[in-house]
């Protein structure tokens, strides 16, 4: 089984809720290893309602959209 992971809310005992989504893929990426079943899935930047109208058409659930340079909103609570 292979898990695709786009965000990274706490990680080693830190709340990145407040980091900027954009950095927290990053540092989710950098610490990913190839050979781990833990994957990291990357983000497409731009018109997200093309990209939710031919996930439609490809039969796919959906998309997750978030702000890039935006925090996680308080409420949200890390998992971990």
């Amino acid at each position: 089984m292979v898990y695709y992971v786009f965000d990274l809310l706490y990680a080693d005992g830190y709340d990145l809720r407040g980091v900027p989504l954009i950095e927290r893929k990053d540092f989710l990426r950098r610490i990913l290893l190839p050979e781990d079943p833990v994957r990291y899935s990357s983000h497409v930047v731009g018109d997200g309602e093309a990209l939710f109208k031919l996930a439609r058409e490809r039969g796919l659930e959906g998309i997750v959209g978030k702000q890039a340079r935006a925090p996680t909103p308080p409420g949200v609570a890390p998992s971990g």
